[in-house]
């Protein structure tokens, strides 16, 4: 929790999510850690464990009567609690000072990172399928990999309910020319937002997406963290739920909110070079 690349995540959060709960990371610091007592910590488990504040999974070949009165007998004796009032999410405009860090790899890296809706949005399966779109191999970020102008280029979006932080970002080797790569990735992004994507990059990313739903149920940790991901994460009832409402979206969907959502002008400047003596 002390590297660059977590530090420079936590400056993200502050300049996207100041002054709300989103701006901290759920894993913390050492300073934090040091900061931070057991009489804290049995607070916060005293107020927040909860039965009418968890959901629990059960997966595999059982018998759900038998499993229900295991769980029953296990945990019914848990009386629920009155749960203490959740911290509002008032976002603020973002900060969109340029930040700067040093990374401990030799290519040089840009990234451009803005506020999308969360995951509570109803745009959110639109914008889950455009991310899809943009860290395709087919599409034009990862061309400038295929063509030598960049050694990595990729799309993501890490979700929150109220809000989520999206980011663009290049890498180039170490005799590349940064800022022509940011060029190429701010001009990209700008042509999506005016133009859209391909539609059939849209489907073939439903197809991606309802594949590694249906490849997660070969496994019981996978099957878990699919339906655990889905209702206690998603706020949906299934992956089955989840997955309805990805396929309902069209590429006009996706491309109505490349066009809202896609504003360079509130995007956040990243720059990472290679730290003084890093290995090459």
């Amino acid at each position: 929790v002390s590297g660059a690349q977590y530090k420079m995540d936590g400056e993200l959060r502050t300049a996207l999510f100041g002054g709300t709960p989103y701006e901290h990371d759920a894993l913390g610091s050492q300073a934090t850690f040091d900061a931070t007592p057991a009489d804290v910590l049995k607070k916060f488990h005293d107020s927040w464990y909860a039965p009418n504040n968890a959901v629990l999974v059960v997966v595999g070949d059982v018998d759900p009567k038998a499993t229900l009165a295991s769980v029953k007998s296990l945990f019914g004796a848990i009386k629920p609690k009155i749960l203490p009032a959740r911290t509002p999410i008032n976002l603020g405009p973002v900060d969109l000072t340029p930040i700067q860090t040093t990374i401990e790899r030799p290519s040089a890296a840009k990234l451009l990172a803005m506020r999308f809706p969360g995951s509570e949005s109803a745009d959110f399966p639109a914008l889950e399928l455009l991310s899809d779109v943009l860290s395709s191999r087919r599409f034009a970020f990862y061309s400038l990999v295929a063509q030598g102008k960049a050694i990595n280029a990729r799309f993501s979006i890490s979700p929150l309910p109220k809000a989520s932080m999206a980011s663009a970002s290049i890498s180039v080797a170490p005799n590349g020319n940064l800022d022509d790569a940011e060029k190429a990735l701010r001009a990209i992004l700008t042509d999506v937002a005016e133009h859209g994507v391909p539609a059939d990059l849209v489907a073939a990313a439903k197809t991606q997406e309802y594949r590694e739903m249906e490849v997660e149920k070969n496994s019981i940790e996978g099957l878990a963290s699919e339906w655990a991901d889905a209702v206690a994460r998603n706020g949906v009832a299934s992956p089955e739920e989840e997955w309805a409402q990805l396929e309902k979206v069209t590429p006009e969907d996706v491309n109505r909110v490349a066009r809202q959502y896609i504003d360079l002008s509130q995007a956040i400047t990243v720059t990472m070079t290679p730290r003084a003596g890093a290995h090459r």
